[in-house]
Parts: C-alpha cells; structure tokens; sequence
C-alpha cells in the first residue's frame, strides 16, 4: 500500500470533482426527499407512537400551514437519514486519496462502526424501556386548540 496518492492534481481538478460529489449527493437528497415525502404520514404515525402509548391521544398544530411542514420535515429527516450512508461514501471518496496509510488505518474503526451506530441507535428513543419519559412531558401539552394555545407556543418560543 502506497504511502499516499502520487497524482499531482491542481486545485482546479479537486474543486471540479467536489462539485461532482456534491452535486450527486444533492441529487440523491432530492430523489430521497420526494420518495419520503410519499411516506411522511406513515413515517410520523411511526414516530408517534411513544405518544400513543402514553395516552397523548392526538396532535395540535398550532398554525396553518404547521402539517404540512411536519410532513416536509420529517420527509427531510428521513431522506437525510436514509442518503447519509451515501454521503459518507462520497465525503471518504473525495478525502481518502488525500490521506496517509497510517491515517486511513486509524479511520479504520470508525468507519467500520458507523452502519452499526446508524442502523442500531435511531430506534433507541422508541424501543427503549422508559415508560416516564413521555407521560412527564405530557404535562406540557396545550389542552385546548385556542388562542392559549398560540399564547403557549409564543412563550415558549421566547
């Protein structure tokens, strides 16, 4: 194994394919998004579930529009969620040529961890064994749907 890359690109080659790599891993995020934004309703009626078994039996939405950009943000979450195995590989990609032997060696483990760490650990809020958590914030829940309900949301914002 080579100590490093031999090549001599110049920076405008390292900045051409940075843009390639980033621009595929847009494209990716975008495709990802739309095809989430399919299943955002499925998505956040799985999210919802500690609510559920906690006896919170429905959502507010405080604003207009407050749904819809539920909807968009967790389609975001999960398309980035989904993409970032893909984006890894494109960030080591670009970095990896740069990098020295002993170097790639001591990235070794991590790289090695992350699908664990990224299939293992989202689940770990719902699947967990603690059944306080969400009753003890239930206390927190806005009960009627009118102007306290702004007033609350304002508050707690400031």
């Amino acid at each position: 194994m080579r100590d490093i890359d031999d090549t001599k690109a110049p920076l405008l080659e390292h900045l051409i394919e940075l843009r390639k790599r980033l621009l595929l891993s847009f494209g990716v995020l975008v495709v990802l998004f739309f095809a989430c934004l399919a299943y955002a309703k499925m998505i956040f009626a799985f999210l919802v579930q500690p609510l559920l078994a906690a006896g919170q039996g429905k959502v507010i939405y405080t604003d207009i529009f407050e749904a819809f950009f539920v909807e968009v943000k967790v389609a975001l979450f999960a398309a980035l969620m989904l993409g970032f195995p893909f984006f890894a590989i494109q960030m080591w990609k670009f970095v990896a040529p740069g990098l020295y032997a002993r170097e790639k060696k001591a990235l070794l483990p991590f790289l090695l961890l992350t699908p664990f760490f990224f299939i293992g650990v989202p689940p770990l809020p719902i699947t967990s064994p603690c059944p306080g958590r969400c009753t003890s914030c239930s206390a927190f829940r806005v009960t009627s749907v009118g102007s306290s309900a702004r007033r609350f949301r304002v508050s707690a914002i400031t």
